[in-house]
């Protein structure tokens, strides 16, 4: 069952195992593997917690308040888990394949606890004055993906930076694709790098080049985040015409008419719009087929 599992998350789950024989609890539950998660003190699930100031005695606190001790003596040995704890396994995989991720970690163990909203795990954070999506938000900043929220599908995006980040590198102005070149080199190495870790079961050195990574991915995004923020297009030109303007460029992204581009950039023309390498980009012949970038910021407004 674990075989995917780092290290540290195999320990945790070893913690788990530790934590139920501590309460003589003939099973391990999902507080049992939110114990685990705190008590390994090194992975991302635990810098998150300790983050947020969860600490070890106050979940053991908590847990004497909502469930009973067992018996005094029990078995010794592999104990079960419970469904819920079970549940927590299949999403914290879950998790992982969400981020593209080949192996489980500290951190999807934590996000699968907070999956489980009806386990003991989730209402201990709660009762000690967390928000689920707080511990989620944290977790997340700790990966370098604190520009996605927790419970939105990564894959569809609302904003202009989202819609950026979904371009092919040569529809991005050349400003930016010359900043993010450097990155996407780097990134690339590192995937193969941690493909051939994976490739021969070496999980830790796989996290540690995920890791890596993605920081890489984060200085990237925040790159982009920042451009997304300069070039902001002028409330007048949204507003020509009844908001012709947006409507244009939002039919233009929902059908795919790439082919439409020209009219866009006549229409922004008219608006008022002077800016040379926004109008250029849409005239220029090309293939569009992955999007386009003024599209992106025109409708992030």
């Amino acid at each position: 069952m674990y075989e995917r599992y780092t290290d540290r998350a195999r320990e945790v789950m070893q913690l788990a195992n530790q934590e139920a024989q501590r309460f003589n609890h003939e099973y391990i539950g999902t507080e049992h593997i939110l114990l685990g998660l705190v008590k390994e003190g090194s992975g991302v699930a635990a810098n998150a917690l300790n983050n947020l100031g969860i600490e070890l005695r106050k979940i053991r606190q908590e847990i004497e308040k909502i469930v009973q001790p067992g018996p005094e003596t029990i078995n010794l040995g592999k104990v079960p888990q419970t469904p819920r704890a079970k549940k927590v396994i299949d999403f914290a995989l879950e998790e992982a394949r969400n981020f593209n991720h080949d192996y489980v970690g500290t951190e999807h163990l934590l996000l699968g606890l907070l999956r489980e909203q009806e386990g003991v795990a989730a209402q201990i954070l709660m009762n000690l004055g967390l928000k689920l999506e707080a511990v989620a938000e944290e977790v997340l900043h700790m990966l370098g993906d604190h520009l996605r929220s927790p419970g939105i599908d990564p894959r569809r995006h609302a904003s202009g930076f989202a819609r950026m980040q979904d371009l092919p590198s040569q529809n991005l102005p050349a400003e930016i694709r010359a900043a993010l070149l450097p990155f996407a080199t780097q990134i690339e190495a590192l995937t193969q790098e941690k493909e051939t870790a994976v490739a021969e079961s070496d999980f830790d050195r796989a996290a540690d080049l995920r890791d890596q990574a993605d920081k890489l991915k984060q200085k990237r995004n925040l790159i982009l985040l920042d451009w997304c923020r300069r070039p902001q297009p002028d409330p007048a030109w949204l507003l020509w015409k009844d908001g012709a303007v947006a409507m244009i460029a939002r039919a233009i992204d929902e059908e795919r008419r790439w082919a439409d581009l020209p009219i866009l950039a006549d229409a922004l023309e008219e608006a008022g719009c002077t800016e040379r390498e926004l109008l250029s980009h849409c005239r220029e012949p090309g293939n569009h087929g992955g999007g386009c970038w003024v599209v992106a910021l025109l409708l992030d407004k």
